[in-house]
């Protein structure tokens, strides 16, 4: 046996973690994806309406898709687009989801749940929203 056989290995570098939740097996997160439906339409303080001006409610867990992904997209306006933007971002981090930013579009996630969101009320007069996540039904 050599010297250089019987040196350890140089330790090395720590690994960063990665930024935000791990992510969870895939399970139903249809009833975690409406409740965060039905808390960004609590958060944004007004009436929340869709393009014609009907009032839009949070669906059920059992409407929602389950066949390996589920997703809900939102596409409301409130009295007050932007104060009800950045009351429905402090909700997402108040919940725990991680903070992310892309361009032009606001991103968090909690190791289960995707959500996104666009104001695009200089555009369309509306705030754009998708939940989505990997889902398998038991």
């Amino acid at each position: 046996m050599t010297a250089e056989e019987d040196t350890p290995p140089p330790p090395r570098p720590p690994v960063e973690p990665a930024e935000g939740p791990a992510p969870s097996p895939a399970a139903d997160a249809r009833i975690e994806l409406a409740r965060m439906v039905q808390r960004t339409l609590d958060a944004a303080g007004t009436p929340v309406t869709d393009a014609a001006g009907v009032r839009v409610s949070a669906p059920l867990p059992s409407d929602l898709p389950c066949d390996g992904t589920t997703a809900y997209d939102l596409s409301v306006r409130t009295d007050d687009n932007a104060a009800s933007y950045a009351a429905i971002l402090d909700a997402w981090t108040a919940e725990g989801y991680a903070k992310d930013r892309a361009m032009q579009e606001d991103l968090r996630y909690n190791g289960v749940v995707r959500l996104s969101a666009r104001d695009r009320s200089s555009i369309d007069g509306m705030l754009h929203f998708s939940l989505t996540a990997d889902c398998r039904a038991p």
